[in-house]
């Protein structure tokens, strides 16, 4: 009586123990799609086979009849069990005195997969096991669910699990594209378990006939799609780094991760990337890296990660260079002028002075000596100029007022968690990159400078369970006015013209808020950019960190970031936005204060709560002015400003203000709308009466556009 007991506990506690999700979807292969949908990676299943999961009604409707009627004619008759096949199968092995067929239903079938692990070894032991699991699946689960999971783990030839899989090794097509013979023959071969033709035919005939009945198969073609079949890894190579380094970050066994990566815009930015680098090679630049982030409503979305010229060329070419640490240069700057603004070391006022200076390093008789990379001094800058022309003594000069355990404690916060010790082992060359960074953790930095300083999660992939996997967390690191007045000096086109000259890889029709940065003996090259759309982030270098000749981030990675942004973007424009609370005047460049008539000017951005300077007392040479009109810069109208006509107000009253700053020699030229371009020299002053409607002010050298707003009437 206790042993019967003892049974029935253990026969219902078996009843009442649950199937996972996780179990009965055990040999599922993990999935990997990009943005449009693209298979990018199917990684091997558990047991090493190659598997690829599809909803039950992405199946064909004649390939699951088929399987149903040589595996399970009565699936949705049964509990698990098929008593008629099992009676019919003892009949016929007695018959002929040996095993000749069997009777497992599908979920027998489906058992032995999803708990091979757990079978015991005898042949009836394990049969008894399979049929308990077997009724347990059928309790628990639809015929739905259980044929979804049966079709999509059976085995099958040439190391596949399930049928989609099988479609895409055998046939080389995808499992909807199959021809109904190739169909049928799937079917076939789950119960032959190989793909020999021995019997295949005679077998194949007899299942033809009971799927389509009325009609003969092309069995010739059929035979001559089957030898060898295909073998397909489903990769995308220019995809290859982003799908190593999203495995590095933890993945689920199996499912469906979809990412926002696109494999389209990967091929073309890797194209890009290896035209480019046939031109600078030979002078030690390898490899090239790109990171492209697009801004949504709530969050950042990976776009592209590119991390080499080529995956294949060479063991360097499969070092993912886009998440290596590598000396960032200058491109730390904007958020050590950042950090003082919002602590109230800087306003717009502020002066820096560019001159040879020696300062302490806080360890006892060490001083350190910053250079410019040109070997030169510029005198006083003001903060814009020394930021927008990168130079680094007056960056080293603001680290050391602001503290350098306070940029640390930045940099920390903003997700460069590599940098471990404390400020003293970087010394003042932290403003200049010395702790280093990777691609992506500058482009995340600046994508929160495009969102008002507010670092947001960046999204690398969605779950089919839901999860979804990302980068960071929301974390703001900069005030909104700041990130503003900081966007505002990086798109300042005029001031980079001075610094990198009038034709450069920086300058587009449309604003770019961008910033370059070279290491020391040019061993990295940089440039980091951002319209409110889309952030885009280059390196250039080579693996072994040797010094390149001369290849400095401008014009090494700036020729790559000049493609890569123009491709984005694909004729769209957007304008940054400005907050009510900063506005707009002009700032004389040698003493910081508000500009008289005669002062070399700068526009900046004050915040209305800032106290505002004094004019500029400072008396400036003919050749001080001139100076500061070599590239015209168009001060009204304002990116993106909208007029407003009044009604009842006269049109002389309500004309339209063209004005541009230019030098008397200049041979720029200015366009309104589709009108003839007229010449800027000496400046452009006049007032329009505009119709309604949107237009395009462009300035032009010699037909190049240099220069392009925005602006609308209503």
């Amino acid at each position: 009586m206790t042993k019967l007991r003892f049974t029935l506990i253990a026969v219902a506690a078996f009843f009442a123990w649950p199937v996972g999700e996780e179990r009965l979807k055990a040999l599922y292969p993990l999935e990997l799609y990009s943005y449009e949908g693209i298979l990018l990676k199917s990684f091997r299943t558990p047991v090493g086979s190659y598997g690829s999961a599809l909803p039950l009604d992405k199946y064909p409707a004649d390939l699951v009849r088929a399987v149903l009627i040589a595996e399970d004619a009565r699936f949705t008759e049964h509990h698990g069990i098929d008593f008629i096949a099992v009676l019919r199968a003892a009949l016929d092995n007695l018959l002929q005195a040996r095993i000749r067929s069997g009777a497992s239903t599908i979920p027998q079938q489906l058992a032995r997969t999803i708990y091979a692990d757990l079978m015991p070894q005898n042949r009836y032991a394990r049969k008894f096991a399979e049929t308990l699991v077997a009724v347990k699946l059928s309790l628990t689960y639809s015929k739905t669910t259980l044929l979804e999971a049966y079709l999509n783990q059976v085995a099958m030839p040439k190391n596949s699990s399930g049928l989609a899989a099988a479609a895409t090794r055998i046939f080389g097509r995808h499992i909807t594209l199959l021809s109904d013979e190739q169909q049928v023959a799937l079917a076939v071969v789950i119960s032959q378990g190989h793909l020999g033709r021995a019997n295949f035919e005679a077998k194949f005939m007899r299942l033809w006939h009971r799927v389509h009945p009325k009609r003969a198969p092309d069995i010739k073609s059929l035979l001559a799609s089957m030898p060898s079949g295909h073998e397909t890894t489903e990769r995308y190579l220019a995809s290859e780094h982003f799908i190593h380094w999203l495995r590095q970050n933890g993945l689920p066994a199996h499912g469906r991760i979809d990412t926002p990566i696109s494999a389209g815009l990967n091929q073309s930015i890797q194209s890009i990337v290896a035209n480019e680098l046939r031109g600078i090679r030979e002078a030690g630049a390898e490899h090239a890296a790109v990171v492209v982030i697009e801004k949504t409503q709530d969050h950042d979305a990976l776009r592209s990660m590119v991390g080499s010229a080529d995956f294949t060329a060479d063991s360097a070419g499969e070092l993912n260079h886009a998440v290596r640490i590598r000396s960032a240069g200058s491109t730390l700057k904007p958020f050590v002028y950042g950090i003082g603004f919002d602590r109230g070391l800087f306003s717009a006022s502020t002066m820096f002075s560019d001159r040879d200076v020696s300062l302490g390093t806080g360890r006892e008789g060490e001083t350190y000596r910053p250079h410019n990379n040109d070997m030169r001094y510029w005198g006083d800058l003001t903060l814009r100029e020394s930021l927008v022309a990168s130079r680094n003594v007056p960056a080293i000069i603001a680290a050391e007022k602001i503290g350098l355990s306070q940029i640390l404690t930045f940099l920390k916060r903003a997700g460069f968690s590599h940098l471990s010790t404390d400020a003293e082992h970087y010394g003042p060359g932290l403003a200049l990159g010395s702790g280093g960074a990777t691609l992506l953790m500058l482009a995340r930095a600046y994508a929160a400078l495009a969102s008002d300083g507010e670092m947001r999660p960046l999204i690398i992939g969605k779950s089919t369970a839901g999860k979804t996997l990302q980068v960071g967390e929301s974390q703001r690191l900069l005030s909104p006015l700041t990130s503003q007045r900081i966007t505002d000096m990086l798109a300042d086109r005029a001031l980079r013209q001075r610094a990198f000259g009038r034709r450069n890889f920086l300058d587009f029709p449309f604003t770019v808020a961008a910033k370059t940065g070279t290491s020391k003996d040019y061993r990295d090259g940089w440039v980091i950019g951002y319209t409110p759309r889309f952030v885009v982030a280059v390196w250039v270098g080579n693996s072994a960190g040797e010094p390149m000749r001369h290849v400095s981030g401008a014009w090494g990675a700036g020729r790559i970031f000049h493609q890569v942004m123009r491709l984005v973007h694909s004729g769209e424009k957007y304008q940054f936005r400005i907050d009510n609370n900063l506005r707009a005047v002009r700032i004389c460049r040698h003493s910081g204060r508000l500009a008289a008539a005669r002062c070399p000017s700068h526009r900046e951005l004050i915040a209305l709560k800032e106290k505002t300077p004094g004019v500029c007392q400072l008396a400036h040479t003919a050749h001080e002015r001139d100076a500061d009109f070599s590239f015209p810069e168009i001060l009204s109208p304002a990116a993106g400003e909208r007029y407003v006509l009044h009604p009842h107000e006269t049109a002389a009253r309500q004309e339209i203000p063209i004005i541009i700053r230019a030098a008397a020699h200049s041979t720029y030229t200015y366009a309104l709308g589709h009108e003839p371009g007229k010449s800027v020299a000496g400046g452009v002053r006049e007032f329009r009466r505009l119709k309604r409607g949107d237009y395009t002010l462009r300035l032009m050298d010699q037909g190049q556009v240099t220069d392009e707003i925005e602006f609308s009437v209503r």
